[in-house]
């Protein structure tokens, strides 16, 4: 009885320092909303960790899709990236005409990262990296 303690002590600090899993894919949700331009955009494409999709255009039109949650990897990755989690909340251009606005919301492990970009304002490479990606994936909507 007198090594229990100890060992259930032991045990207890061994597994706080265990490296912890990677989440479930399931734990992963973007909202990306692409707004202005010449066009205009009106746009938002929603992006789950069990690999559904759903992009709604201008219109209010809705298409859907589904991806194998391995295809989100990538952009799990630049999400979860310190770049991108590091970035500030808002990249404001300093004027022009038909800028384009991109808004991203990830929610990550449980945590929740809101960027906005403007077309033209200096911001991390990471954060066209993400456009670039959930731009990809938006192809793949029928």
């Amino acid at each position: 009885m007198r090594w229990f303690l100890p060992g259930f002590v032991m045990f207890l600090t061994l597994a706080g320092c265990s490296p912890r899993a990677a989440a479930p894919a399931s734990e992963v949700s973007v909202v990306y909303e692409k707004t202005g331009g010449f066009m205009p955009f009106n746009d938002r494409f929603v992006v789950r960790g069990d690999g559904s999709l759903a992009y709604t255009d201008r219109k209010k039109s809705t298409r859907t899709g589904k991806v194998a949650p391995a295809d989100l990897q990538h952009l799990r990755l630049l999400l979860a990236s310190r770049e991108f989690q590091d970035a500030v909340a808002e990249y404001r251009a300093k004027g022009g005409a038909d800028l384009l606005t991109h808004r991203i919301e990830a929610t990550i492990d449980g945590r929740t990262k809101t960027v906005l970009w403007e077309t033209g304002a200096p911001a991390p490479a990471v954060v066209e990296q993400v456009i670039a990606e959930l731009e990809k994936l938006a192809l793949r909507v029928e």
